[in-house]
C-alpha cells in the first residue's frame, strides 16, 4: 500500500513540477541559439527550490522515519519523474532537449535528495533529544 502511495505522490510532484516550470516558462524569451534546451533547463532550474521544498514536506506529510524509507522514497519518486518526463517528451519528439537540459538532472536531484534531507532532519532532533536527555541523567547521578 505504501508502494501506491508513493507512486501516486510521484505524479502529484510531477504535476507541480510541471506547473512551475509552465509558470516560468511565460516570463522567458529564449535566446535564438539556446532556444528549447536553454529554456528547459532555465525553468528546472527555477522550479528545483519549490521541488525540495515539496519533497521535503511530502516525506514530513508521510511520516519517514527511518533512512531505508527514505532512499526507498526518493528512488520512487525520481523513478516516477524519470519516467513521466521521458514519456512527455518522447510524445512532444523533445527527447534530445530533455536530456541536454542540465536543470533537468538538477530537478531529478533534489526529488530524490527532499526525502533524505527529512529524514536528516527527524533523525538530527532525535539525537539532540537523546543527548539532552543523557545529560539531564548525568547531572541528576551527580
Amino acid at each position: 500500500m505504501k508502494i501506491y502511495y508513493n507512486l501516486v505522490t510521484g505524479c502529484i510532484i510531477f504535476a507541480v513540477i510541471n506547473s512551475i516550470m509552465l509558470l516560468a516558462s511565460l516570463f522567458l524569451h529564449a535566446p535564438v541559439d539556446g532556444g528549447e534546451t536553454w529554456r528547459l533547463s532555465v525553468t528546472s532550474l527555477i522550479a528545483a527550490l519549490p521541488t525540495l521544498a515539496l519533497t521535503f514536506f511530502l516525506a514530513r506529510l508521510m511520516k519517514t522515519s527511518s533512512k531505508k524509507s527514505a532512499l526507498n522514497q526518493g528512488l520512487l519518486w525520481l523513478i516516477v519523474q524519470l519516467i513521466l518526463f521521458v514519456l512527455v517528451a518522447l510524445k512532444q519528439e523533445n527527447l534530445a532537449n530533455l536530456l541536454a537540459a542540465p536543470g533537468f538532472y538538477v530537478v531529478l536531484a533534489v526529488v530524490f535528495i527532499g526525502p533524505l534531507l527529512h529524514f536528516r532532519s527527524v533523525s538530527g532532533k532525535e539525537s539532540d533529544q537523546s543527548l539532552s536527555e543523557r545529560q539531564d541523567q548525568e547531572s541528576r547521578d551527580l
